[in-house]
């Protein structure tokens, strides 16, 4: 993809967001204002020309032992990712959220905790604001 000038990424792990979906953990290569992604999970990439935002994840310390809980809720007012990861960085669960998305869990329901195993110890978290004024995402043809 090539980036606006004065784009100020550089190689890093990022995740993309566009109109109905997102894919997280991208290794992202910059060269000038080229960036190459590869990898990652989530949806498959959108077409060409696509309108897209690539964030920079943000890693939120934390502790949750999801086997002692009861109820899970997650709410996001823009589209959004959130990986819960153990102490060793490997993947619990991964959301993705749209616009406005919210998911929930609570014990008794019949569905599967999506907690559960080793401890919680990060979430990283990005979301796919558009708006330059609102945050520092960069929106790019794929």
């Amino acid at each position: 993809m090539t980036l606006a000038a004065g784009h100020g990424l550089v190689n890093g792990t990022y995740d993309l967001h566009w109109d109905g979906g997102s894919r997280a953990g991208m290794t992202g290569t910059v060269a000038g204002n080229d960036i190459t992604l590869d990898g990652g999970a989530g949806d498959n990439l959108p077409a060409e020309d696509s309108a897209v935002v690539v964030s920079t994840p943000v890693t939120i310390n934390t502790f949750v032992d999801g086997d002692n809980m009861t109820l899970f809720g997650i709410h996001a007012t823009k589209q959004a990712s959130a990986n819960f990861k153990d102490a060793g960085a490997a993947s619990i669960s991964r959301w993705h959220l749209a616009d406005n998305g919210a998911d929930a869990w609570q014990y008794g329901s019949g569905a599967t905790n999506p907690l559960t195993g080793n401890p919680v110890a990060t979430i990283v978290a990005s979301n796919g604001k558009r708006h330059a004024d609102e945050h520092p995402h960069r929106a790019l043809p794929v």
